[in-house]
Formats: C-alpha cells, sequence, structure tokens
C-alpha cells in the first residue's frame, strides 16, 4: 500500500504516512481493499487533475456521497473516472459530478444510461454545430416543462435516444 501511495501519488515522508492513514480510513468506512480504493481514487484524480494534496478532501466528498445515497464509492469511482470528458463537457467539475451521480443513485436513476444519452446528445449537437451545454439546457427546460409526460418523453428520445429517454425524463 505505502508503494502504491509512494508511486501513484508522489508523496514520501510525513505526507506519505498522513496519505496512508486518509485511504486506510475511507477503505474502512467504504468498505474496499485498501489498494483497490488508491487505485481507483488515484484513477479518478489523474483524469480530473485533481492536485494530491486535495486527495482527503476527494476521499471525503465520495465517503459522505456515499453515505448520502447508498452508492457503492468504488462504483462512484470507477464513473467519475469513466465519464470524465462527458462530465467536464457539460461543465461540471469533480464536486458537481459527485453530487450529480450520487443524487441519481438516490433517486434510483441508473447514472450510465443517462450519461450515455448525454453523450448521445453531445455527439448529436456537436456534428450539427451546435453548443452542446446550451442546446442541453434548453433540452432539460423543454422536458421540465413539457405538459405531458408523453411529451416529455418524447422530446428526451428524440434527444438522447429511444433506449434512454424514459431514464433521462425520470433524471430530469
Amino acid at each position: 500500500m505505502i508503494a502504491d501511495l509512494n508511486t501513484l501519488f508522489d508523496v514520501q515522508g510525513k505526507d506519505l504516512e498522513y496519505l496512508t492513514d486518509q485511504f486506510d480510513m475511507f477503505a474502512e468506512v467504504t468498505g474496499q481493499d485498501t489498494s483497490t480504493a488508491i487505485k481507483g481514487v488515484s484513477d479518478l484524480m489523474h483524469k480530473w487533475n485533481i492536485d494530491t494534496e486535495d486527495a482527503p478532501k476527494v476521499l471525503d466528498q465520495l465517503t459522505k456521497a456515499g453515505q448520502m445515497s447508498g452508492i457503492s464509492v468504488a462504483e462512484l469511482t470507477s464513473e467519475l473516472s469513466q465519464n470524465q470528458a462527458t462530465l467536464s463537457e457539460l461543465g461540471y467539475n469533480t464536486t458537481q459530478s459527485i453530487s450529480l451521480l450520487s443524487s441519481f443513485s438516490k433517486e434510483g436513476i441508473n447514472s450510465s444510461s443517462v450519461l450515455t444519452g448525454m453523450k448521445t446528445a453531445m455527439a448529436g449537437f456537436a456534428q450539427a454545430g451546435l453548443n452542446g451545454r446550451e442546446e442541453l439546457a434548453k433540452v432539460v427546460t423543454q422536458i421540465q416543462e413539457a405538459s405531458t409526460s408523453t411529451e416529455a418523453l418524447s422530446i428526451a428520445t428524440e434527444t438522447f435516444g429511444a433506449r434512454i429517454g424514459a431514464e433521462i425524463v425520470k433524471a430530469f
């Protein structure tokens, strides 16, 4: 474990000892194997370009999100890493992304499906030469303001795809 932290986080001495303690507590509270937790959080931090000194903050945010929503912290960490490009393109930072994905989980929404739909929509917007963030905001507003659930589902299906439309409506 110490070797992993030293290699993945480039820390030594007291910083290494402190981070070791932090990851030990994180793994215990979240029910993960410490080495797996270190690897997952390291991947997340590298993809999101988070500095090593912010690792304790990230561990706290992940732990709190897992406790509040019931999502597995390992699953949340993995989804944040896998979907970093999409979430960043949508304008979400790490803290906002943790909150978004954990709120989906709390509401019983399949975040993987929603993010797949968002990727599809963003690709369509880009192909059409449109600003993805602006267009996504417009579509979300249209879904929220739809006069019937059928209308909302139609908008979502057209934008995000037939398989994911209902999950998108539920999310927004």
